[in-house]
């Protein structure tokens, strides 16, 4: 077997990394071991969205004077 090549194989791929997003958070993030409180819930959501925005981003074509005209 040959070492596979992450960006070779994921090229379509993109990682969001938020590990440490609650490094600097002043209160408690978790209410439990899996659960978020609500202000760290909209944090992640907001912090997701922005990523996502990024990723998916979508640029307008020109118009083409190539196009059939009716």
């Amino acid at each position: 077997l040959q070492p596979r090549e992450p960006k070779k194989d994921f090229a379509n791929v993109k990682i969001v990394n938020l590990y440490r997003l609650y490094k600097d958070y002043k209160e408690q993030a978790f209410l439990n071991p899996i659960d978020l409180n609500n202000a760290a819930n909209d944090l992640l959501a907001k912090k997701l969205y922005e990523q996502l925005q990024v990723i998916f981003a979508v640029q307008p074509a020109p118009f083409s004077s190539t196009g059939s005209s009716n």
